[in-house]
């Protein structure tokens, strides 16, 4: 028996799940607790609904990453920082400056997007990674000078 499941089910499937089960198990186990309900051709409709219309919002964030990925790809941040003569940095180029310098450009990302494994200490230029969306990362040259 084809059921659809309402919440996720140990052994059985995730929540909106459809699954074969045995008629007893659905009629003795899965009915009555609400954890499921028959696939009937109205249910069926539905889901193939909201399958296609998650199908299309997955491609349309996918297409959007990709014009974000286009646009970090394309941009240089330059970010002024006070250094001593040997070009160490008073302090560091961390994620949040980053992302300020990029917001100038109207680029916009969260903080956690931006990947480095720690902070920029030098005067000069970077390569940082940017998640632009699932999967999907740019690369951002930084340019870090002197004040």
């Amino acid at each position: 028996m084809k059921v659809m499941l309402r919440r996720t089910v140990d052994g059985t499937g995730a929540a909106g799940a459809l699954v074969e089960v045995r008629k007893g198990f659905a009629r003795n186990f899965l009915f009555p607790r609400g954890l499921a309900a028959p696939l009937t051709a109205a249910l069926a409709g539905q889901i193939e609904r909201e399958q296609r219309k998650a199908t299309r919002a997955e491609a349309q964030r996918l297409e959007e990453a990709k014009i974000l990925q286009a646009r970090v790809e394309g941009l240089s941040v330059t970010i002024p920082m006070q250094a001593g003569p040997d070009g160490k940095l008073f302090g560091s180029v961390g994620a949040r400056q980053i992302c300020e310098a990029m917001a100038a450009d109207e680029v916009s990302v969260a903080a956690d997007a931006v990947l480095m494994g720690e902070p920029i200490r030098q005067v000069g230029v970077q390569t940082v990674r940017v998640r632009v969306g699932v999967g999907l990362e740019a690369s951002l040259k930084v340019w870090v000078v002197e004040k």
